[in-house]
């Protein structure tokens, strides 16, 4: 009985390290579209307007920070939106995950098995966001991209 315990609070560490690993990889990579998108505005406004907006300003930002530029950047809407709603799950998964596995909330095996299957959707989730929003800052720097 121990040992399954153990298995599955192993389990559970991994699933969630997954899935909180998802979220800094969708924080990393709107940083990189934010980023880019400065850069690829400073070039087309060029010498007529001063614009003095870097991504760099946003490298120590939130993710909720992130995501409010973001929604200003971005025509899929569809994209912004899942994302904001993304949040909340992110937040309720790390509170959880430290609760569980630093002993500060006890779990039965049943409970952790649920808790493992609930971070296995937010981790279909995060990977499935994590394909639309490379797509999306793809097609932003596609037309800039040198031939290589």
């Amino acid at each position: 009985m121990e040992n399954d315990l153990q298995a599955r609070e192993d389990s559970f560490q991994k699933i969630a390290s997954l899935a909180l690993g998802g979220y800094q990889l969708i924080e990393a990579l709107l940083k990189t579209y934010l980023r880019n998108y400065f850069e690829i505005v400073k070039h087309r406004v060029g010498a007529d307007l001063h614009f003095g907006f870097s991504g760099h300003d946003y490298d120590n930002a939130a993710l909720g920070t992130l995501l409010k530029v973001f929604a200003k950047t971005c025509p899929d809407t569809s994209l912004v939106e899942d994302l904001q709603a993304e949040v909340q799950h992110r937040n309720q998964v790390a509170h959880q995950a430290f609760l569980v596995l630093y002993r500060r909330q006890p779990c039965s095996s049943e409970e952790l098995i649920a808790l493992a299957e609930e971070l296995s959707i937010r981790a279909e989730r995060i990977t499935s966001l994590l394909r639309r929003l490379d797509k999306r800052h793809r097609s932003l720097v596609a037309p800039y991209a040198q031939d290589q």
